[in-house]
């Protein structure tokens, strides 16, 4: 056990004082919740999502996984306008599935419903010194269900359309190494279709997916959660771990969970 201590020490301290293969300020920057994007002709390609930048300014990407599922989405992100020290950027995207399809997901026999979600993300960032930076984006998401799926089976957190703010503040050490902290707030949310169903993600996770056929308001606490992680670029692997407490809100759909838990975050793609 003291040997593998001390070699994660050994291997952290070599990352810390090691001179840079790659920069966070330039190719091998993090792009989460900020306006930042691929540059012209970069390919990113990892365990969670790949990207590509068609120009400098604007990438699409697509959550890779989910198409397992299969949830088919794709994204696109444009920085549409900056200036020396901030930038400005908008993201929008679709994801569909049908229920029917779920094979991963818990659901009773014969439920089925077609899910249509489309979020909508604008970023600001401000770099405030050359290793500071704090972005703000406002996340708004809207669910369309149609079908007719009786699940009374499941109890979790609703699936509906909802409106979140993530406040992110992004510390770069060198150019390797990067600290972020982020604080992710459920502002509101709204149902709005005619089915009703729960979908289980996973052992610890059930969401609803809520309809009454009309727009109605839904009850959302205090829901929200913060996140501290680590990022690491290397010369084109780029590795970022983390850990936080709140409500889990689910990629792809930002579904945000109704119970408060320890949140792990590990993330590791290449990028060329």
């Amino acid at each position: 056990m003291k040997t593998w201590i001390a070699a994660l020490l050994a291997g952290f301290f070599l990352i810390w004082a090691a001179p840079a293969a790659a920069y966070n300020d330039d190719a091998g920057e993090y792009l989460e919740g900020n306006a930042y994007t691929l540059h012209g002709q970069q390919l990113q390609m990892g365990i969670w999502s790949a990207g590509y930048g068609i120009v400098d300014g604007l990438q699409v990407s697509t959550y890779v996984l989910a198409w397992a599922l299969p949830l088919l989405n794709a994204e696109v992100k444009w920085r549409f306008c900056c200036g020396e020290n901030w930038g400005l950027a908008v993201s929008s995207g679709v994801v569909y599935t049908d229920t029917a399809l779920l094979w991963a997901l818990s659901l009773e026999e014969g439920d089925d419903a077609s899910v249509v979600v489309v979020p909508f993300e604008l970023f600001v960032t401000w770099q405030f010194t050359p290793k500071w930076n704090v972005s703000l984006s406002p996340i708004y998401t809207q669910v369309f269900v149609d079908g007719q799926i009786d699940s009374a089976s499941f109890n979790g957190a609703s699936a509906v359309s909802n409106l979140q703010f993530l406040l992110q503040l992004e510390w770069r050490y060198n150019r390797v190494m990067s600290f972020l902290l982020s604080f992710r707030s459920l502002a509101a949310q709204t149902t709005d279709a005619s089915a009703q169903t729960s979908i289980k993600a996973d052992d610890y996770t059930t969401v609803n997916v809520l309809g009454t056929g009309s727009t109605g308001k839904v009850e959302v606490d205090d829901r929200g959660s913060l996140m501290a992680r680590m990022a690491f670029s290397w010369e084109t692997f780029n590795l970022v771990v983390g850990a936080g407490y709140g409500n889990l809100n689910l990629p792809v759909v930002n579904f945000m969970a109704e119970n408060k838990s320890p949140l792990i975050d590990l993330d590791f793609y290449w990028r060329w």
